[in-house]
Order: C-alpha cells, then structure tokens, then sequence
C-alpha cells in the first residue's frame, strides 16, 4: 500500500532501496524465522508495478505438479506431491504422494535422498501401495535442464527423463521406458 500513489519515476530511481525494504518487512515475519526461509525481492515499475518475492527453504522443499502425458494411452493424467525435510546440508527425507486420475490410483513413497555435488541428486525410494523400490539419480545441467533416471524393482518399470524447465511454473520432459516413449507436460503449483 506504501507504494500507491508513487510517481513511477521515483520507484525507477529508489527501484533498489524499495526492494531491499520489501526484504526486510519480509524477513521480519515470524514465519521466515520458524521455517528458515530465505527471501529475494524484485520491484518492477510501470504503470502497475509489480513486486516479487522468491520465497525458498533450506529446511524443507514442498514441490506440487499437475502432470499431461501425450503420446500416452493410459494413466496419463496425474497430480504429484512432494514432501522433504532437510536434515542435512546434504540430506532430504521425503514423501512422495501421486494421485493418477484416469484410473484413481494412489502412489505413495518415503524416501531419502542425498546430493553429491553442486548438480547432482542419488536416492531411493519405496512405492508402499505397489510394493517397488527404486534407486535414482538426478543430474542438473544449468536452470533449465534435468536428466533422471529411476531404477525399479520390478523388471520393466525402469524409467529415463531429460526435463526443460521453462519459467517456474512449466516444464516439460521426455520419458523413455522399455516399451513406451511419450512427452510430459508438468505445471508447477
């Protein structure tokens, strides 16, 4: 609200000592204490102005996605969350819950995982309702781009993925598996 009514050059001028003030005031509340949150600002000035705050944990990481499978017949539509605590620098605990809704199946997988390196994730995982574990490995290159790969249990559930992030909330991945290719739409929530 302290914005409003600003002249848009004076917020181009003071872009940098607003941001840091929209920081602060987040950085004050008690949530960014109780979670350790860690916050970035950006001030955008035009006719409507536009504030931003990147809002990421180092003690937890809840990721949610809505996922489109083409090139796919069957469960190929899906909704997937993701639950972790670091308790490490270097280790998550995690659960992983995916709803498929073309046939209302529930997945759901503890698991742990560790990075090794700036880019590069190793762990495993057990499917409780389906009784498969899994080993994987993640490697990052860039922002932007992912390579996965899941090693099941069960003999043909092994699983390949080179994703394209392309902004925070849109990805896409090509899935390999030993009888289907197909593309994957992510919306992130």
């Amino acid at each position: 609200k302290a914005l409003r009514g600003l002249p848009l050059h004076f917020v181009a001028r003071k872009q940098q000592q607003l941001t840091k003030q929209l920081e602060q005031i987040a950085l004050d509340h008690p949530y960014t204490h109780s979670y350790t949150l860690n916050i970035s600002g950006e001030i955008i000035p035009d006719r409507d102005t536009q504030l931003h705050l990147q809002v990421e944990s180092s003690k937890y990481r809840v990721n949610a996605e809505a996922r489109l499978d083409m090139g796919r017949d069957h469960d190929n539509t899906s909704g997937y969350l993701h639950v972790g605590k670091f308790i490490s620098d270097k280790d998550e605990a995690f659960v992983e819950v995916e709803l498929i809704t073309n046939s209302m199946k529930w997945k759901f997988s503890p698991g742990w995982g560790r990075r090794i390196g700036s880019n590069t994730l190793v762990g495993l995982r057990y499917n409780v309702v389906d009784d498969i574990g899994y080993t994987w490995l993640e490697q990052r290159f860039g922002n932007n781009w992912r390579l996965r790969f899941d090693r099941s249990s069960e003999d043909d559930d092994d699983e390949v993925g080179l994703r394209y992030q392309f902004h925070d909330f849109l990805s896409t991945e090509l899935i390999h598996r030993s009888n289907e290719t197909f593309v994957r739409v992510i919306g992130h929530l």
